[in-house]
């Protein structure tokens, strides 16, 4: 059977826009704040933890955090606001993966949290958000582009260095 044309698409009504949001949320709080640390009055979720498996934890923890990103999308982010929910899961995994900062991350950064609240606020004003999401997701390019370009630099200086004492 052929699918039907876009017109025949009935949108998700309220009940079920609800639920999605209330498993980002679920989601969310699972991933960055169901655990507290004793004696800190902080609390960790099993992203933190999972991250702590070298080599695959920071990975496996990206994709659940895909979980809240696709919540997002269902719920109708677009644009430059959902780039910024993956450049934002992007940069917690990224950063986790170096020892001990990680850690460190997962204690105050709350990447899924700050995606769900930008999901919220995408929700009730859209256009700010997305001006918001450009400005984040073009700034933090601006940064990697500028750390590649300083590594190659290092990486020429270093072996033009070491062809020199050949």
């Amino acid at each position: 059977m052929p699918p039907a044309p876009a017109e025949a698409i009935v949108p998700p009504g309220p009940a079920r826009r609800r639920a999605w949001r209330l498993a980002a949320g679920e989601w969310t709080r699972w991933l960055d704040s169901s655990i507290p640390v004793p004696g800190t009055g902080r609390r960790v979720g099993w992203d933190g933890v999972i991250g702590l498996i070298p080599g695959v934890g920071d990975v496996a923890g990206f994709a659940l955090a895909m979980a809240v990103v696709s919540r997002g999308a269902l719920l109708g982010v677009r644009g430059w606001t959902l780039a910024r929910l993956v450049v934002v899961a992007l940069a917690d995994a990224a950063v986790g993966a170096i020892p001990f900062v990680g850690v460190v991350l997962d204690l105050v950064f709350k990447a899924n949290e700050r995606n769900l609240a930008a999901i919220d606020r995408y929700a009730v004003d859209p256009d700010a958000v997305e001006a918001q999401s450009r400005r984040i997701v073009v700034g933090l390019g601006v940064v990697v582009l500028a750390l590649v370009s300083l590594l190659a630099a290092g990486a020429v200086a270093l072996a033009s260095l070491v062809l020199r004492l050949l």
